[in-house]
């Protein structure tokens, strides 16, 4: 049942893909995937660290508004109490799904709330805020449950060189290439 359920509420993420957050060409590593250890625990256990220095630029992954901004962080550790410390921009999507980009450097975000952006758009720069132990991006794709609250992160598909992939491995870089079927 809650497997009919789940792929009822990701229908629409089914028949499209999101871009890699970076520079098409651009290849990273990724330090945390889904379900790892460190911190991609539910309802977050979608979440993608990828390996970024302090400034990479960093892209809009599917178009949409943005929702929220944090920009004004240079505290970094590696103790929970940090969370709330990170950088970031949360956009909001057509299907009322949300990506988050965070761990961004003090004033490195490069969008203004209620921005509307499109797919491959510069948004900001990369960083080492919150909760962290080292620079690098945290993206997620999430919805809110139904009280607007609490957000569940969701599995999506990335456009890759190696083709679309639902899911990325542990160690691998990635080179984010043209999206040939990109989420309205």
């Amino acid at each position: 049942m809650f497997l009919l359920v789940f792929l009822f509420t990701n229908l629409s993420l089914a028949n499209c893909q999101y871009s890699l957050p970076y520079k098409k060409g651009a290849s990273y590593r990724l330090l945390q995937v889904w379900n790892g250890k460190h911190s991609h625990q539910a309802p977050l256990e979608y979440g993608l660290d990828f390996d970024l220095k302090v400034g990479t630029p960093v892209y809009a992954a599917r178009s949409g508004t943005i929702l929220k901004i944090k920009n004004d962080s240079k505290k970094v550790g590696t103790s929970k109490k940090f969370i709330k410390d990170a950088n970031f921009i949360h956009i909001k999507h057509s299907d009322n799904t949300f990506a988050l980009y965070a761990h961004l450097k003090f004033n490195g975000v490069k969008v203004k709330k209620g921005q509307i952006i499109r797919e491959g758009e510069l948004i900001g720069y990369s960083g080492n805020t919150g909760f962290s132990d080292s620079p690098h991006l945290h993206f997620e794709v999430y919805r809110k449950d139904k009280n607007q609250y609490k957000r569940r992160s969701l599995p999506v598909t990335i456009a890759t060189q190696y083709g679309p992939l639902l899911g990325l491995e542990l160690g691998k870089s990635y080179r984010a290439v043209k999206n040939d079927k990109p989420c309205p």
